[in-house]
């Protein structure tokens, strides 16, 4: 039996259909859609999703408490993160309307994605037979409007302070995620969440200029 091409330790016992070869039980549970874009009919990832989305819903909170920023306030108290969060709700706006099957449940997991691609950085490693396609193309959305978003606030903004740090980022994901649990039924696979931000944004239009926005409370 061959070594798993992954870690180069362990013997390689399941195979996976994304890399089409086989790597051990070990990188399977802790590559999986992170450095392996597993496709959907993967039997592993399937049986792994309710486990994922329990893991996900259940998520604790920093210790400062759910969306909170420096001194223990709200996350949306600051205009300039409260931008960012904006932005990464309006990620959301195209997969939901694009597909009526999109839940609160994939928003969630959209941006937890997210989440966890910035608190992993940008990968330098290429590996050659790896599917170049995104994992989570709602998820990929968020973190595009994360990586490109600068506060447009204020015509006196001070140099460097439109963009973002990847603690601000990760502070707003989490913001994010923690309205979006809010709304969140599990056993409907709804859209409550999804609804009430397109009416949000039916009310403000989308993020441009220095535009007022109506966030998630």
């Amino acid at each position: 039996m061959a070594v798993c091409p992954k870690c180069r330790k362990r013997l390689a016992k399941r195979s996976c259909p994304a890399l089409g070869a086989a790597v051990c039980q070990l990188c399977c549970g802790t590559l999986r859609e992170r450095e392996i874009a597993c496709p959907p009919a993967c039997p592993h990832l399937s049986a792994h999703k309710p486990y994922q989305e329990k893991r996900v819903v259940e998520r604790v909170a920093p210790p400062s408490g759910p969306g909170r920023w420096g001194g223990g306030k709200d996350v949306l108290s600051d205009e300039r993160l409260a931008w960012l969060a904006v932005h990464i709700e309006a990620a959301l706006i195209g997969p939901a309307s694009a597909d009526r099957a999109f839940s609160d449940m994939d928003a969630l997991m959209a941006v937890d994605y997210a989440r966890k691609r910035t608190e992993k950085g940008p990968s330098r490693l290429i590996i050659p037979g790896e599917a170049l396609k995104p994992v989570d193309a709602a998820g990929e959305a968020v973190l595009q409007a994360i990586e490109t978003c600068r506060y447009e606030g204020s015509a006196f903004l001070a140099s460097g302070t439109g963009s973002y740090t990847k603690e601000e980022r990760l502070a707003c994901l989490e913001r994010v995620a923690w309205g979006i649990r809010g709304f969140l039924d599990r056993r409907t696979g709804g859209r409550a969440y999804l609804r009430d931000l397109a009416g949000r944004f039916s009310q403000s239009g989308p993020p441009e200029g220095d535009k007022k926005l109506v966030v998630l409370t």
